[in-house]
């Protein structure tokens, strides 16, 4: 797995920490764009991946959401969160 750019780090930690925010409060929309920007500067983030692949859901972008899993999947396979929500966007088309 590649090593996240470490100088990007704390730009992307505080982007997913905006992220998480925008989850808790259901602005599901915000919270895709911090995560996208997130994504911007460290692309194989894994977490990354599912966290906005889990916005995409909650916003009805069912297509997106599998995408992201999918990475997610390919970059951690061992992360059943990223196989189970996938098969959930995947029932939902």
């Amino acid at each position: 797995m590649p090593t996240p750019n470490v100088t990007a780090a704390p730009t992307a930690v505080f982007r997913l920490n905006k992220g998480a925010v925008f989850i808790e409060s259901g602005d599901f929309e915000w919270a895709v764009d911090a995560f996208t920007s997130e994504l911007n500067l460290i692309p194989n983030y894994v977490y990354g991946r599912q966290i906005r692949g889990f916005s995409y859901y909650q916003t009805g972008q069912y297509r997106l959401t599998i995408a992201d899993f999918n990475q997610a999947i390919q970059l951690g396979p061992g992360y059943a969160f990223a196989f189970s929500r996938r098969g959930l966007a995947c029932d939902q088309l």
